[in-house]
C-alpha cells in the first residue's frame, strides 16, 4: 500500500485508481460548460483563500470522481465543489502536519 501522507498528490493521481472517464455524457443536468463555470468558481476560491495549488487539483480531481459515480443536479453542482474544497484542505492540513510532527 501506499503512504498517502508521504506520497505527492501528482504521483497519486497519475494511478490507475484516478483517471476519469468521460463521465459528463451520463449526467442528466450538468454540462460541460457547468462543470467549466464550477472550476473557475473554485480557481477564485483558491486564490482569494491563498489555498496550495495541489489542495485546488485535489478538489478538482475528487469532483470529477464523484460525478463519475453520481448523477447530480445543477442545484448541489457547486455543493459539491465546496465539499470538495473543504476535503482538499483537510488532506493538505493533514499532511503538514504529519510533515512536522515526523520532524519531532
Amino acid at each position: 500500500k501506499t503512504n498517502l501522507n508521504k506520497t505527492p498528490m501528482s504521483a497519486i493521481c497519475m494511478q490507475a485508481e484516478c483517471m476519469v472517464d468521460d463521465y459528463i455524457t451520463r449526467q442528466t443536468d450538468v454540462t460541460p460548460n457547468m462543470r467549466a463555470v464550477l472550476v473557475d468558481w473554485m480557481v477564485e476560491v483558491q486564490e482569494n483563500f491563498e489555498l496550495n495549488h495541489e489542495t485546488l487539483y485535489l478538489a478538482v480531481r475528487l469532483t470529477d470522481h464523484y460525478l463519475m459515480k453520481k448523477n447530480v443536479s445543477k442545484d448541489a453542482l457547486q455543493l459539491v465543489g465546496a465539499a470538495a474544497i473543504f476535503i482538499g484542505c483537510k488532506f493538505d492540513v493533514s499532511s503538514v502536519l504529519s510533515e512536522l510532527l515526523g520532524r519531532y
